[in-house]
């Protein structure tokens, strides 16, 4: 009865130490940020405004917009929510991952999150049933990272699986998810870089910003660590931009790598980091393929090693089993099929958090179009997989394609063994008939008159005889 007592206590524990550890730590940074602009560029002390910026700002962390007379922000910071969902994650992991607790701290989480709208100088963009729905959101992900890994239903989850599933089937279902998530991850990758490039091409405008704006150093230093916290967002929209979709600061100012188009963009610092159009074609043409060599190459990767589907044709003398084979070939696309949908799915989710906006009119649509976005990412990588798939395919029928030339040449090469040597087997018999040549032809004319004399010789003879034993029978009586 105690345990379960305890269980019951410790989700709240969870809910309300990962709540105080976050807003204390964001209350603060954001204190210092505020009494150093306050103090270098005068005018009223904006510490004030601590507390119920800090409320908007934990907010704005679970995905709730908030407007003012002079803002609406809804763009969340996903470096903010990342940390706020692996703070969940950890101190779930040390106090408790019981399912009790999980329900109890899931209520706590809520109640305190819809606490936070009270009291509030700033409009919220959603309704209290949103607010909670997406408070319980993060909540769930962050303790269900810290729960499920060793928990007794995924425990069954995965005996089932085993005993229901062949061993094919999850092998081709773990390569696809694996494979998913290796291009996703070369794609994240692709967009951190492509972001530090922007920073290192960028910082002499962001800089220019800062100075038009009269920013001192120690406004520029806190508020550039403050635009930290959208920086995985600007490594989504890099995504877009690189493969060719790219992204729009509302209607104000649109990115590709064909264009670089502004119009009255507010003064903001980040903003001065926006690429510049590519100029060359051939630079174009990389980028954009990067998806497509991505897919091809992990679609090659996941045929040719051991420890990915790994085809294998057995050697020329054994028997072709086509339906095994077929089988075996049909399970690369099985998986590519399953890659391909998690890529799209997960890119719209990465493309769909990642946007927002900066007011209500031409600030309206921050960020990437969704759709656009999801196609110049998902297709070619879904077109490199299955190209790799041909090419596996073309690579079977060159195979099976040598080997039946080579047994149709060893065949004729034995049917032309066996014809010579029955002639050679017919020419023996004939010459075995045949009288010997000793000493050329004269020799053979002479053997045969020889023979032909013996015979004569043989006959006189027996005549010889038979004439003798004629007249000696007749005995005179007389």
């Amino acid at each position: 009865m105690m345990a379960k007592l305890r269980a019951w206590i410790k989700g709240p524990i969870v809910a309300v130490a990962t709540m105080a550890i976050y807003a204390i730590a964001l209350g603060c940074f954001l204190a210092l940020m505020l009494l150093v602009i306050s103090m270098e560029e005068g005018g009223d002390n904006l510490s004030v405004a601590t507390v119920p910026l800090t409320q908007a700002v934990v907010l704005l962390s679970q995905g709730v917009g908030f407007t003012t007379d002079s803002l609406s922000l809804s763009i969340t910071p996903l470096l903010l929510t990342f940390l706020l969902i692996a703070l969940v994650a950890s101190l779930a992991r040390r106090i408790s991952t019981d399912a009790r607790s999980y329900v109890s701290g899931l209520v706590t989480w809520i109640v305190l999150t819809l606490l936070l709208t009270r009291g509030l100088t700033v409009g919220l963009m959603d309704n209290t049933a949103i607010i909670g729905l997406k408070s319980a959101v993060l909540f769930t992900l962050g303790f269900a990272i810290a729960a499920l890994p060793g928990s007794p239903l995924l425990a069954s989850l995965r005996g089932f699986i085993h005993a229901h599933v062949s061993q094919d089937v999850r092998r081709t279902v773990r390569i696809g998810v694996m494979l998913a998530l290796i291009i996703m991850a070369v794609f994240v990758l692709a967009g951190i870089i492509t972001v530090i490039v922007w920073i290192v091409s960028g910082h002499a405008a962001m800089s220019k910003l800062f100075d038009f704006n009269g920013m001192e150093t120690g406004s520029r230093i806190l508020t550039t660590i403050a635009s930290l916290a959208w920086l995985p967002n600007l490594c989504i929209w890099a995504i877009s931009w690189l493969f060719g979709a790219g992204f729009a600061i509302g209607d104000l100012a649109e990115f590709t790598l064909w264009i670089g188009q502004s119009r009255s963009l507010p003064a903001v610092p980040a903003f001065g980091l926006f690429p510049q159009p590519v100029s060359s074609d051939v630079v174009r043409l990389i980028l954009v393929m990067i998806p497509l060599a991505t897919g091809l190459i992990a679609g090659l990767a996941a045929i040719l090693l051991k420890s990915g589907f790994h085809i294998t044709l057995g050697s020329a003398a054994d028997p072709v089993d086509r339906r095994a084979l077929i089988v075996e070939l049909a399970y690369p696309v099985g998986g590519f099929c399953l890659t391909s949908v998690i890529v799209s799915l997960s890119s719209s989710l990465m493309f769909i958090i990642s946007n927002g906006s900066l007011g209500s009119e031409r600030l309206k649509n921050v960020g990437v179009d969704v759709i656009r976005s999801t196609q110049v990412c998902a297709r070619p990588s879904a077109t490199g997989l299955f190209a790799a798939w041909l090419i596996m395919l073309v690579g079977v029928a060159f195979v099976f394609g040598i080997r039946w030339i080579s047994r149709r040449i060893r065949a004729a090469k034995g049917v032309g063994d066996q014809k010579s040597q029955h002639s050679s087997d017919h020419d023996d018999a004939d010459n075995r008939n045949k009288p010997r040549l000793v000493g050329g032809s004269s020799n053979v004319i002479d053997e045969t008159k020889t023979t032909t004399t013996e015979e004569t010789t043989k006959e006189e003879h027996d005549d010889q005889h038979e004439s003798t034993d004629t007249t000696g029978s007749g005995v005179s009586l007389s």
